[in-house]
């Protein structure tokens, strides 16, 4: 029922040219946008990653956390839906080109690796 409503709806827009001939309506609706799933994998963390026997983070806790701060720093808040493969491949080459580390020097050296001999 609410696939063929879709259709519709995308047949409708198409016709008042809301949206281009070779735009389509996503197959499923998927609520909610990257960061608000961010946001529940966080709060699965500090439920999951504690130290046995207290309500303290584990290390891995925390650098989970640190890891979910800075992919959201890093990418814009899409809807869910929009998260398409191309979207994906764009984030996984964000990650593998090195960037600067907080020091403004590349990633992976130190002054001493950098300095002449």
């Amino acid at each position: 029922m609410v696939k063929g409503r879709m259709r519709d709806l995308e047949a409708e827009l198409k016709e008042l040219g809301a949206i281009g001939s070779r735009e389509a309506l996503p197959e499923e609706l998927i609520p909610g946008s990257l960061h608000e799933a961010l946001d529940q994998y966080e709060g699965c963390v500090r439920r999951h990653n504690v130290r046995p026997g207290s309500t303290d983070l584990a290390p891995y806790g925390r650098l989970r956390l640190a890891r979910i701060k800075r992919f959201k720093q890093a990418h814009d808040d899409i809807p869910l839906h929009a998260l398409t493969y191309d979207a994906c491949t764009a984030m996984a080459a964000y990650w593998r080109n090195p960037r600067p580390a907080s020091g403004g020097r590349p990633a992976g050296t130190t002054p001493a690796t950098t300095s002449a001999s």
